[in-house]
């Protein structure tokens, strides 16, 4: 038996160092890449070793985690690439392929592919869809779990595989086609009998080459590079631990869990990270912790542990975040800017009602501009609308015009001296100031500057202060002929 391990092992230990070189060689992903891992003759059941282990998408941790397992889940396996394990999908995985490829039928939960077309690894911690597992050909039914992006979400078909790291995996016991799981001996002892021991093991062993136990065992063995003992526990004995990366033992022998690698602790920290992101998206931009997430991204890309596939996922997320920084920059800058004006407009507003008032305590009624009113033979604007003009009394020289879209409110006040409250604005196509009036009426042009004042007067009511008539109404009076 010691000889046969010793011709089994011995090819394994002749090709390690070029195997150890190959696996070592860095070796870049393209977006379609699909693991290439042949299935092996025998399958075995694991059980994980350790919490938080991550399922990737391809046998190496360049792919990107699918999602995690922890301690006592069970896996199958039907395959293996250097210290890689390829499993079946556990509950909770799923798959994608292009809707374009799926025609829905029925309640919309099943579908059927109309070419072949590629199914891509879903994963539930991160967005990435580019490890290919497997084809499917026309005709093929898929079961549809949702929907995302150009993409159907289904259950991961027959030939779509997952991968995990050997050292979190513990052998439980062979998969034999056709037999029947024992719950009494999860070892694969007969349903009933008690575990063989001393020389009753000993004489199994040597009549036993044939049994498809021992050949699961065989090709366990084979596979993971460990003894068959190592992998899989005699019937009624216990399992010798197995050696090798992140396998720690104790003092007297005895065999400590598992702990994760630290590529095992940067794929943890870096699903935390991504929680706290998509938790920031769910706040207003100004305030989301964008600082200190673009801090943390950065120093994940230069993590040497985490996967390059995640590498990519926190070189998107840096690119979110900055444009996200520049629009909280351009939003608070226009707040800012608009509480200016607000308190601006305020002020105005407050000295606009302390003249208001002052003018209500002294009686005296002001108005936007007094003058004669008379008709203006410009008449331009929008349709619908009359011009007027508002003069010196003693010059007829224009002061301001008046746009009113009803002729009976100042047509009844022309060649009167009236009082006309509106707003004034400045016309690019008369160049002079307009008034469009929500107020007009006769005044006693006596009053003026005895309980009326107005911010528009007629230049020669006021012989005491300089003439304040613009060159502008001089041109626009002489334009009027008047």
């Amino acid at each position: 038996m010691a000889a046969r391990r010793f011709l089994l092992l011995s090819p394994i230990f002749l090709f390690a160092p070029a195997a150890l070189l190959v696996a070592l060689a860095p070796t870049p992903l393209r977006a379609e890449d699909e693991p290439e891992v042949p299935n092996a003759k025998f399958n075995f059941m694991g059980e994980i070793n350790g919490n938080g282990v991550s399922v990737r998408s391809g046998p190496s941790e360049n792919y990107y985690p699918t999602g995690k397992l922890d301690k006592g889940a069970k896996v199958k396996v039907v395959g293996i690439k250097f210290n890689w394990l390829k499993i079946e999908p556990p509950d909770g995985s799923f798959s994608y392929v292009g809707k374009a490829f799926v025609d829905r039928h029925a309640d919309g939960k099943v579908g059927k592919v109309n070419n072949t077309a590629n199914v891509r690894a879903g994963s539930s911690m991160n967005p990435m869809k580019t490890t290919i597992q497997t084809k499917l050909v026309p005709g093929a039914d898929v079961k549809i779990l949702g929907e995302e992006d150009e993409y159907y979400r289904i259950e991961p078909p027959e030939g779509a595989y997952l991968y995990v790291s050997q050292q979190f995996v513990q052998p439980v016991a062979p998969i034999i086609a056709g037999a029947q799981p024992n719950q009494n001996d999860p070892a694969g002892g007969a349903a009933g009998q008690p575990p063989a021991t001393g020389d009753a093991q000993a004489n199994a062993g040597a009549t036993d080459a044939t049994n498809p136990t021992t050949l699961a065992r065989t090709e366990v063995q084979d596979a993971t590079h460990q003894s068959a003992d190592a992998l899989l526990a005699t019937p009624g004995s216990t399992p010798v631990p197995a050696t090798g990366p992140g396998v720690a033992t104790q003092p007297d022998g005895a065999q400590q869990t598992t702990q994760p690698s630290a590529t095992a602790a940067a794929d943890s920290k870096f699903e935390q990270l991504e929680a706290e992101f998509t938790e920031a998206g769910r706040k207003p931009v100004t305030e989301q912790p964008i600082a200190d997430l673009l801090a943390r991204y950065e120093k994940a890309t230069q993590d040497s542990t985490l996967p390059e596939s995640l590498k990519r996922v926190a070189d998107a997320r840096i690119a979110a975040l900055k444009v996200r920084e520049e629009a909280r920059t351009q939003l608070l800058a226009t707040r800012k800017s608009q509480e200016e004006m607000k308190q601006r407009n305020q002020a105005l507003s407050a000295e606009r009602q302390e003249l208001e008032e002052r003018i209500k305590e002294t009686q005296v009624d002001f108005y936007t501009a007094v003058g004669t009113l008379r008709p203006s033979s410009l008449q331009q604007g929008p349709r619908g609308t009359v011009l007027y003009r508002l003069t010196d009394p003693d010059t007829g020289r224009t002061l301001v015009y008046l746009r009113s879209g009803d002729s009976n409110q100042l047509g009844s006040l022309l060649n009167q001296f009236v009082g006309v409250r509106g707003e004034l604005r400045k016309d690019p196509l008369l160049r002079m100031n307009v008034i469009q009036p929500t107020e007009a009426k006769a005044i006693d042009q006596s009053r003026l500057g005895n309980g009326v004042a107005a911010s528009v007067m007629p230049p020669s009511l006021l012989p005491k202060m300089p003439t304040t008539a613009s060159n502008e109404a001089q041109n626009a009076s002489a334009i009027e002929g008047h």
